[in-house]
């Protein structure tokens, strides 16, 4: 005999929904889900189809499954807007009814009691509507930003009534404000210091606002005070609390001996400590977070030099603080001093202390493929592969890798990856630049190192995007970014130089490009780019020995690869050999996998045979010359030697 399946109750598979839902097992609650969904309609109130397409939805949230959670958030969401909608007009027409048809007593008393019955239906007990609807509106915009559909995130985001927008609301869309830059700034602020307002302790959006150079004492003071004092009041209903208790004690050991009086004294002095330790850690102290702040906020500035100097004192108190020591090796990098061993120092004692950390990781990476450590270059991807798979900086790095290994079809790949997994990860956008020039494509490379220097305006992807101009020609607009990173930081070295750089393309503006680099090496007279950009102008002008002076003088500040393989390629512009080998050979003494200058050695051996390197060359491509002979005639312009 076939046994019959037992009367469901709908009711307690919700519930169990809801337990499995919110102890985090979630291919349980999808398993459970399944059938809870799979009920018709005709057995369900709507409450209950509003609440279990929610948790379904949560569940798969839950699995990462961001494209399917979201059809059944926004199912929920339309059964919450019919009922509800539908539900207001019932109760408008019964009221209608209810004045116009008096005589009919017993048809309005048997109406009313079914809308009751639906009412209590729909609304089960405290149900709120609206909060509810705030709330799938809310993981509505979460399964947007999961599939980087940030603006419709942004719409649903709005869409909740400021009043009504939780903290977690507030935050998110302020992070996502931020990320599309000056257009949305001012409600970026406004939300952030929402925020505050609801949890002084909410550290991202104090340093948030501190970068963009907020002035946060009329938001934070009051909302600290309104904290600790909501704190103090429940400590006070809690010492009143404990007095009872303790006049209770007090009594009963009227009746006790001295030894049971001495124990509850204990106690009560224990109690009292404890209340006493409770009043101490509901101060908040901010104190410390302030120099970090703006240490950020000079680094927006890009004043890196004002940032290492706040970095370091907030660094000799939290001396193995991973953020801390992230940030004072990007202001090492950015720093006119040449600092790239101070950062890759630190960068490796990140490594040290968390051989996982994310945290501009690519940026490290990218030094050590400049230096062409491709072993140590494997290792790191690997870690970051194994523990963050879903971050955009690993899969930067992993396009590093390839690109030193030349594999450019690989290395785009990646960096595709990055992207899409992040869009306003500027760095990924101007290393696909960087590529796609390394292919002679400076017109493709264009777009994305101009999105780079979009979301951040820095040296870094200022000097790419200025690079890409001059190959194709565009003085214009390379003088336009110069001129605005310059303006940003007009006592900076770096931009500097970058400036002069653009001008001493310009045979005519290479008066004004001597004058800037000369006051750029007078205001920090060790700026490796200064240092380079004005010998490429003497060798270019024919002063060789100034050229050789400038670069010497740098070598005897801090002896590097690079600072050897630019002299060797001086020395080579004269024939001195001799010199340029030896040069080339100390590059490799001080890191033995620097491709510059084992290339450098290379074409220097060819041409002490009397064979032309670039003629060789010319030989090797000349088929491929042929082919693409057109489209080089149409971009002669392009191929023009620059000063870089």
């Amino acid at each position: 005999m076939i046994q019959q399946l037992p009367m469901v109750n709908f009711e307690l598979m919700i519930s169990n929904l809801k337990i499995l839902v919110e102890s985090k097992q979630y291919s349980s609650a999808e398993f459970l889900g399944n059938f809870v969904i799979s009920v018709p309609n005709q057995q369900k109130t709507p409450y209950q189809n509003i609440i279990s397409f929610s948790l379904f939805g949560d569940s798969l949230f839950g699995k990462n499954e961001f494209v399917r959670s979201l059809k059944y958030f926004k199912q929920s969401l339309d059964i919450l807007f019919k009922v509800y909608n539908n539900n207001n007009n019932n109760n408008n027409n019964n009221n209608n009814n209810n004045n116009n048809n008096n005589n009919n007593n017993n048809n309005n008393n048997n109406n009313n009691n079914n809308n009751n019955n639906n009412n209590t239906n729909i609304k089960q007990s405290d149900f709120d509507n609206k909060q509810f609807e705030y709330e799938l509106k809310y993981k509505i915009s979460l399964c947007y930003i999961k599939i980087n559909r940030n603006n419709l995130a942004i719409s649903y985001l709005e869409s909740i009534p400021f009043s009504s927008r939780e903290l977690d609301a507030h935050l998110t869309i302020a992070r996502l404000y931020k990320d599309l830059g000056k257009e949305k700034s001012k409600e970026c602020i406004i939300s952030y210091k929402e925020v505050i307002k609801l949890c002084p302790l909410c550290l991202e959006a104090i340093n948030a606002l501190k970068e963009m150079g907020e002035n946060l004492d009329q938001v934070l003071i009051p909302s600290i005070n309104k904290f600790q004092q909501k704190n103090n009041n429940n400590n006070d209903n809690n010492n009143k609390n404990n007095n009872n208790n303790n006049n209770n004690n007090n009594n009963s050991n009227n009746n006790n001996n001295n030894n049971n009086n001495s124990n509850n004294n204990n106690n009560n002095n224990n109690n009292n400590n404890n209340n006493n330790n409770n009043n101490n850690n509901n101060n908040i102290d901010l104190s410390w977070i302030s120099l970090l702040s703006m240490s950020q906020y000079e680094m927006k500035r890009n004043q890196p030099e004002k940032s290492l100097v706040l970095l370091k004192k907030v660094e000799s108190k939290f001396s193995t603080n991973l953020y801390v020591l992230e940030k004072l090796a990007l202001s090492y990098l950015y720093h006119d001093e040449p600092s790239i061993i101070n950062t890759f120092n630190i960068f490796q004692k990140i490594r040290l202390l968390d051989p996982y950390y994310i945290g501009s990781m690519d940026i490290f990476c990218s030094l050590l493929k400049r230096r062409s450590l491709q072993f140590e270059l494997n290792k790191v991807c690997n870690d970051l592969v194994a523990s963050n798979p879903y971050c955009a900086e690993t899969w930067t790095s992993v396009a590093l890798f390839y690109f030193l290994k030349e594999n450019v079809e690989k290395s785009l790949e990646n960096v595709d990856r990055a992207i899409s997994i992040k869009e306003t990860h500027e760095f990924a956008h101007s290393l696909k630049g960087e590529i796609l020039l390394s292919l002679d494509e400076p017109r493709e490379a264009l777009p994305s190192l101009e999105r780079a220097f979009q979301l951040s305006k820095n040296i870094l992807t200022a000097r790419e995007l200025v690079r890409c101009h001059l190959i194709l020609n565009q003085m214009k607009e390379a003088l336009f970014v110069a001129e605005t990173i310059n303006n940003l930081s007009p006592d900076y070295s770096k931009t500097m130089a970058l400036l002069g750089m653009v001008l001493a393309n310009q045979p005519e503006e290479r008066e004004e490009a001597r004058k800037i680099l000369t006051k750029a090496l007078t205001l920090s007279p060790h700026c490796t780019d200064t240092v380079l950009t004005l010998s490429k102008l003497n060798v270019v002008e024919g002063r060789f020995q100034e050229a050789i002076d400038i670069l010497n003088n740098q070598l005897e500040y801090q002896e590097t690869d690079l600072m050897h393989t630019e002299i060797a390629g001086v020395y080579l512009t004269k024939d001195y050999h001799d010199e340029a080998m030896a040069h080339y050979n100390s590059a490799l003494e001080i890191n033995p996998q620097y491709e510059p200058a084992s290339r450098g050695i290379a074409r220097l051996e060819l041409i002490m045979k009397g064979i032309d390197p670039d003629q060789e060359n010319e030989d090797d491509q000349e088929e491929g010359e042929e082919e693409q002979e057109d489209e080089n005639d149409d971009n002669d312009d392009d191929d023009d030697e620059y000063i870089s």
